[in-house]
């Protein structure tokens, strides 16, 4: 099994698996407000810039 291979648990892994899929709905949402901000930047704001703005928006 690939779990010999690698020495690693079976529950870690099956433990690993169950969590890729759930998702994440409020690092989806802010995901998706820091592509907005970046859009509105143009295409030009860096990470501090775009966190000014979010904080400015109260996120």
């Amino acid at each position: 099994m690939v779990c010999e291979v690698f020495e690693i648990n079976r529950s870690c892994y099956y433990a690993y698996r169950g969590r890729r899929r759930q998702v994440d709905v409020e690092r989806v949402i802010l995901r998706a407000k820091v592509n907005q901000a970046f859009k509105i930047s143009r295409s030009s704001a860096g990470s501090r810039t775009i966190k000014t703005m979010l904080n400015e928006e109260g996120i």
